[in-house]
């Protein structure tokens, strides 16, 4: 536990940075139409690297095993919506200090285009803020922050779905930092699969390795679980994965088929037919809520 916390110091001190300055490369924007479900989808070799030059003609996607017509196809960078979500409860206090010191450093770099937000917390939330482009009010926040108290794990994830859907930009990502498992939580780990079903953010899990069923739900958002004791994530590589994995995602959209407005829900699934049949990973979002007309 002391190696992971250590490690998980290091992970939430670059956090914020990594993905800030990765993202002074995303200045192009992406307007749809509203009825065009977009699904963000990664594709990678038998050795885990990004594959990139596919075309919209080497993907097929089907919605309950009907194929669509893809009418958005897109490679190209966008701004994101970033939430952390960060664990301050009793358990994190030896890993603190260092993320204290070091966010400072982190939070210094940003662009005009992406957003972000803090959301900090224990047994509930203590801070909460509202989307910013001005890391410097994060930075401000971050150093407030003291370890103590349970962990209502579920309470926090639930708040950042809820606020990072209503980002203005088309790729939305939460990332969540905590090194224990929930305790504390007036929702439950089925809200918030519900919650997560209903949104098109992709949910990233750094340091909680017991709860299989958010690992299950990262990645049917799209996102992963990761690990600071795996041996492909070694200590600061891991929020390098996170901003690789945004950045290097084809977004496949298609009008559905089936015109029914009853809230139900859609399962997805993408097909690869890669050039000379070249054996490739495909990640995607599992699903979504179809509009409910009549709730």
């Amino acid at each position: 536990m002391n190696s992971t916390r250590k490690t998980l110091a290091t992970v939430v001190a670059i956090l914020a940075v990594t993905c800030a300055f990765h993202a002074q490369d995303i200045v192009k924007t992406v307007s749809v139409d509203v009825d065009i479900v977009l699904i963000p989808t990664t594709v990678t070799n038998e050795r885990g690297q990004y594959v990139s030059g596919l075309e919209k003609k080497h993907f097929q996607v089907f919605e309950d095993r009907v194929e669509q017509e893809i009418v958005y196809f897109s490679t190209e960078d966008a701004p994101m919506s970033l939430g952390i979500v960060l664990d301050s409860s009793g358990s994190m206090n030896p890993i603190m200090d260092p993320a204290r010191r070091n966010s400072g450093a982190c939070l210094n770099m940003g662009t005009e285009e992406d957003e972000y937000f803090l959301i900090v917390f224990s047994d509930k939330l203590k801070v909460n803020t509202d989307f910013t482009t001005d890391l410097r009010k994060l930075r401000a926040q971050m150093l407030t922050v003291n370890s103590k108290g349970s962990t209502a794990l579920y309470d926090a994830i639930y708040a950042g779905l809820a606020k990072v859907r209503d980002g203005s930009n088309p790729r939305k990502a939460l990332v969540v930092v905590s090194d224990g498992y929930d305790n504390s939580s007036r929702y439950t780990g089925k809200n918030v699969r519900e919650a997560l079903k209903e949104t098109d953010v992709q949910l990233y899990l750094i340091g909680n390795e017991g709860d299989g069923a958010l690992t299950a739900l990262a990645e049917s958002s799209g996102g992963r679980a990761l690990s600071p004791r795996g041996r492909t994530f070694e200590l600061g590589n891991i929020c390098n994965e996170i901003v690789k994995n945004l950045k290097n995602q084809y977004l496949v959209g298609y009008k559905s088929t089936n015109d029914a407005r009853d809230g139900k829900w859609r399962n997805v699934r993408v097909r690869l037919d890669p050039p000379n049949n070249v054996k490739l990973n495909t990640r995607w979002r599992t699903g979504y809520y179809a509009r409910n007309d009549n709730p």
